[in-house]
């Protein structure tokens, strides 16, 4: 019942082909990410955004964001969840490109206990404020009065009606902590630009 001396070598030499192949495999991954992600294949497709681009973000879509919170305000109806995450997204906009951070995870995770620990001409949320602050090290943020303005419109109007089912700023649709903010973010600048 013993395996034979030969089927035992072609097991072996297919153990170390695979192991070889998937050790291949990686290198060429590594070497087209670097590839596809370089700034110079970017700009020759045409796909990157320069600094003058993502400064016309937030013109390009405060009319509209202005326009569903005014309709909000003055007929108090329900906003389409279209257009609730437009407002989620164009909060995250605002976030990414006026209060400067270095970690998208640091807006994931402001609360509205936060935010409404501001005064109203705007103010500085604490890294420390962050209850995991030791394990990812977050950013402290710096909100003026126009950018806390549109925070506390979103806060006010539009969040509500996602059904929070948690003490997050930014919330999904089905009211849990929004994940995805790198994601939108890329979006809302192409849409842009």
């Amino acid at each position: 019942n013993a395996k034979s001396e030969k089927n035992i070598h072609v097991f072996i030499a297919t153990e170390v082909y695979l192991d070889r192949v998937k050790k291949c495999l990686k290198k060429r991954v590594k070497v087209e990410w670097k590839t596809v992600l370089s700034l110079d294949y970017l700009l020759t497709i045409n796909c990157w955004a320069t600094l003058d681009d993502m400064q016309n973000v937030v013109p390009f879509h405060s009319d509209k964001y202005n326009q569903i919170v005014l309709e909000r305000k003055e007929q108090n109806n329900a906003t389409s969840p279209h257009d609730l995450s437009f407002c989620t997204a164009f909060v995250i906009c605002v976030l990414f490109l006026e209060v400067k951070g270095t970690r998208p995870m640091t807006y994931q995770f402001l609360s509205i206990k936060m935010v409404e620990s501001l005064p109203e001409e705007g103010g500085v949320i604490d890294s420390t404020k962050f209850k995991t602050v030791e394990t990812y090290g977050f950013d402290s943020l710096v909100f003026s009065k126009e950018v806390l303005a549109v925070v506390r419109d979103y806060k006010v109007f539009m969040r509500p009606q996602l059904n929070p089912i948690c003490h997050f700023l930014l919330l999904s649709r089905n009211g849990s902590q929004l994940k995805k903010i790198g994601d939108i973010f890329g979006r809302m600048v192409f849409q842009a630009i």
